[in-house]
Formats: C-alpha cells, sequence, structure tokens
C-alpha cells in the first residue's frame, strides 16, 4: 500500500514538473518572402577580374523556443534567379551576359539567453552552413563574338556566428536589430568542368572573418499574429585560395568580396 502510494505520488511529482516547465515555454515561428540584391567581386592584385550582381528573389523561413529566458533559433534562407556576370577568359577576352545562375541557401542554429528589460539584449552563438551554387554549363558570346564555355562553381563552408539582438517593444510594434561576426571553417569551392571537357578542381579557401546585420520590424494586429518587415546584411572577404595544378597549369581562386543584401517580409506566429 505504501509502494502504491509512493509510486502514485512521484509520478505526480514528475508530471507535476513536465507540465510546469512546458508551461514556462515559449516560442514562435516564421514565413516570408524576400528580395537580395548581390553584388560579387573577384580581385587578382587588387584589380577587378569579374562580378556577379543582380537581385534575387527568395524565402525564409524560422522557428524559435524560449524557457527562462535561454533561447533556441533556428533560421533557413534560399535565393535563386539570374544574375548578370561581367568579366573576362583565361585569356583576357571580355564577356558579359545576363543568364548567370545563381542559387544561394544557408542554414544556421542560435543557442542564446535574454536579459530581461525596457530593452532585452540577447547574446548568442550558433552553428550555421552556407552553400552556393555559382553559372552552369552553358556557351556565352564575348566581346570578340566568340564562344566560350560558362560552368558551375559550387561555394561551401560552415561557420559559427558570435552575435547579439537587441529589440524594444512599443505597444503593437516592436523593433530589433540583430548583428554577429561570422567565423567560417571549412571553406570550399569546386569548379565542374567536368561537364565542358575538363576536370572537376577543389580549391581551398583563404579564411576571413565575414558579418551580418538584420533590422527586424514587428507590426502585431493580435497579441500573437504579426506581419513582419526585416532589412538585411551579409558580408564574406574571402581570401586567395591554394595553388592547383590543372592539366599542367598553375590555378588558383582569387580573393573575393561579397556583398549580400535585401529586404524580406512575412508573417510571425507566436505560442
Amino acid at each position: 500500500m505504501k509502494k502504491a502510494i509512493v509510486g502514485n505520488l512521484l509520478i505526480f511529482l514528475l508530471l507535476f514538473s513536465f507540465s510546469s516547465a512546458f508551461a514556462q515555454v515559449q516560442g514562435k515561428f516564421w514565413f516570408g518572402g524576400l528580395g537580395a540584391y548581390l553584388n560579387y567581386k573577384e580581385k587578382d592584385e587588387g584589380v577587378v577580374k569579374d562580378k556577379d550582381y543582380g537581385w534575387l528573389p527568395g524565402f525564409e523561413g524560422g522557428f524559435l523556443l524560449s524557457e527562462r529566458n535561454w533561447i533556441l533559433r533556428i533560421i533557413g534562407r534560399w535565393t535563386g534567379g539570374n544574375a548578370t556576370y561581367d568579366g573576362q577568359t583565361q585569356g583576357g577576352i571580355p564577356v558579359k551576359f545576363d543568364n548567370e545562375h545563381e542559387t544561394i541557401w544557408s542554414i544556421e542554429l542560435n543557442y542564446g539567453y535574454t536579459i530581461q528589460g525596457l530593452i532585452s539584449f540577447t547574446p548568442y552563438f550558433g552553428i550555421g552552413y552556407r552553400k552556393w551554387i555559382r553559372g552552369k554549363a552553358q556557351l556565352v558570346e564575348a566581346e570578340d563574338g566568340s564562344l566560350v564555355w560558362d560552368y558551375e562553381e559550387v561555394y561551401k563552408w560552415g561557420y559559427v556566428p558570435i552575435g547579439m539582438v537587441i529589440e524594444k517593444r512599443i505597444s503593437y510594434l516592436k523593433i530589433g536589430i540583430d548583428g554577429a561576426v561570422l567565423l567560417p571553417f571549412s571553406m570550399k569551392m569546386t569548379a565542374h568542368q567536368a561537364e565542358i571537357g575538363g576536370s572537376d578542381t577543389d580549391y581551398d579557401l583563404g579564411w576571413h572573418v565575414g558579418a551580418k546585420c538584420e533590422i527586424p520590424i514587428a507590426f502585431y494586429v493580435k497579441p500573437r499574429t504579426a506581419f513582419y518587415i526585416k532589412p538585411f546584411y551579409r558580408y564574406w572577404n574571402i581570401k586567395k585560395s591554394n595553388l592547383v595544378l590543372v592539366e599542367s597549369t598553375i590555378t588558383y581562386e582569387p580573393h573575393s568580396i561579397t556583398h549580400f543584401y535585401g529586404v524580406s517580409c512575412g508573417v510571425i506566429f507566436e505560442f
């Protein structure tokens, strides 16, 4: 009889603890569309050799859980479309065309702690992954009228974000700023030239710190439902790669700088 009472009491305490902890969990998820401008330049000895630029449509989504001021956040973003390529062949012949295929996506996991007050501060860190598919196998016309091959390059790396979210709620409006340094690792680029008669080549990209900044603004139409607009900016500065021997020719990926910015808008649901 005593064992049954003790057992039932333990079960009750366990269920009570679980329900109490769950009651303190809050969260939200969001999704929306976006427009992003890609401004990418490759430089060799300080001289711009080629660049990709143009607007790309896309979408994003995210999910956040909060318990006792600790937060766990997952963010995903995808963009894709055609941009303008302005550069030259390996022989120095100028080439420019406006259907350079671009696909850029990223996913990021953050863990942080919120310091509550009139203005809330949430320092965080995490891990992320970025992949960029640049170009595709196609013949394009050079300035001298000759046809040259475009080909696919795949850039990919992981990174560790270390940042801070600052937010302020005023009635139905919440405005914030989310900034972080991005510490990359395993930075690689693969040039897929096998499909145009060459060979695929892997490059180890030079390391450099990146950065991001976002300004989320939410307009609450209900206590737990809001529409948001969010200007954003990403910066990557990639150093010159290692030297690779390709068919008796020394090749490398030059130093590059990427500015990636735009605006997203969508809806937020809190629970």
